[in-house]
């Protein structure tokens, strides 16, 4: 006679959904001199963190801009996080945007910059090309490497310092953004402001002196 051995039959209560939340935004824009608050929709208690802590800070929800920039803010709760998105916008000449691709190659940049080409010239071994949007200019530079120099343009009076608190930190007398290997100076001459930015320092002085 055969033997059957029973299968044990094990029934298992459905498993409760791990906690969950929700931010009451996922995407905000902030002036540089405001913050804003954030609240968690569903849990309390969260960490907080910022993908950026040159650009933003974050303590309880309350994001406070450090630097004009983009971040994200991170709520987390066990193994639960939500997100938001967060963009700081500076005060002055916020229209200011130069594109900074440094070292790509002309036939690339020019599909990366959309304002209205004006024509190129040689100045000091480069081949600077110009564009321009309202009353800016942009002129950018580029050697047999690529784009290595932009130089913004434009008439009037101009909080420089500002400009550049907003938007840069300072290390050794530079002007540079979040530790990259970049920096930016402002001249004045005859009322026409000029902003230099460029990975290497160098190529500003070769313009700057």
């Amino acid at each position: 006679m055969k033997k059957f051995i029973p299968f044990l039959l094990l029934a298992f209560a459905g498993c409760k959904d791990e906690a969950t939340f929700t931010l009451s935004s996922t995407d905000v824009s902030i002036p540089y001199n405001e913050t804003y608050t954030l609240s968690t929709i569903g849990e309390s208690n969260c960490d907080w963190y910022s993908s950026d802590t040159f650009v933003i800070k974050v303590s309880n929800g309350v994001i406070t801009p450090m630097h004009a920039g983009n971040a994200v803010v991170t709520a987390r709760k066990s193994d639960v996080i939500a997100n938001c998105k967060v963009v700081v916008i500076p005060l002055i000449r916020p229209e200011i945007k130069p594109v900074l691709y440094y070292e790509m190659i002309y036939t690339d940049f020019k599909n990366h910059e959309k304002r209205t080409a004006t024509g190129s010239k040689v100045e000091s071994g480069f081949t600077v090309y110009s564009f321009i949007e309202g009353d800016v200019t942009y002129n950018y530079y580029f050697d047999t490497k690529g784009m290595e120099m932009a130089k913004v343009t434009f008439d009037g009076d101009f909080d420089a310092t500002g400009f550049l608190n907003e938007r840069f930190a300072t290390k050794d007398g530079l002007w540079y953004y979040n530790g990259w290997m970049m920096y930016a100076v402002v001249t004045k001459v005859n009322d026409v402001n000029s902003i230099y930015y460029a990975k290497e320092n160098k190529f500003i002085k070769t313009f700057v002196k």
